[in-house]
């Protein structure tokens, strides 16, 4: 039993380019080109066909390993969620496909979106594109999913916790040792006046392991 990772594969129609210069030198194409693909051939090649800003170009058929993935396209994916939706994902998004976005805004904290497959609509405008999409009978061994606990550590509303603000380095340190030996990944934010918090993630559901 192991892990098999996808390679990428474009659909016939998608605006494709080549993986590194090398690719389209070593071949006398414009660099950088954007290639339309008409068809993907059994034997791991694909039909492209150069397209210069609607002008249909030259056809040639180059191996799939030379297309470049889009960004944000993995062969499997982590989802990293609160602990109420982790069961949810696996019990019920699998069941349904999972649909990937890629954020169009480069400052985004949130690079990626995932949606079940029957109700991906455009969450807003810095998610655009469907990114890569999984079907149900593919998503167990593509998707990995983790809940995420993230809590301030703050003495005030929960007693329980340590005051680190208060304490002094030796005994800050010794807390938030204690803290990490259970789990807990500390820091400090300096931001809002400046706060600690810790973070804890669990795996729910881990890649599935195939037969070769």
């Amino acid at each position: 039993m192991t892990l098999i990772l996808r390679k990428y594969i474009p659909k016939v129609g998608a605006k494709v380019k080549l993986r590194e210069w090398q690719d389209y030198t070593s071949r006398n194409l414009h660099v950088w080109a954007w290639f339309e693909v008409l068809r993907v051939n059994s034997d791991g090649t694909v039909v492209l066909q150069h397209d210069n800003a609607g002008e249909k170009l030259e056809i040639i058929t180059l191996p799939c390993k030379t297309i470049a993935t889009p960004i944000g396209w993995e062969p499997r994916y982590t989802i990293y969620c609160k602990p109420e939706q982790a069961e949810t994902i696996v019990s019920n998004w699998f069941t349904r496909g999972i649909v990937v976005r890629q954020s169009h805004d480069m400052g985004s904290h949130m690079p990626q979106v995932f949606q079940p497959a029957d109700n991906a609509g455009q969450p807003s405008w810095q998610f655009p594109e469907v990114t890569d999409s999984i079907p149900a009978s593919e998503c167990a061994r593509l998707f990995r999913v983790v809940s995420v606990v993230t809590q301030e550590i703050n003495h005030y509303s929960d007693p329980t916790l340590p005051d680190l603000r208060a304490m002094g380095r030796t005994k800050r340190g010794k807390a938030i040792k204690a803290m990490r030996a259970d789990g807990w990944n500390v820091r400090y934010v300096p931001y809002a006046g400046g706060f600690w918090e810790r973070q804890r993630e669990t795996v729910v559901h881990e890649w599935e392991e195939v037969k070769q």
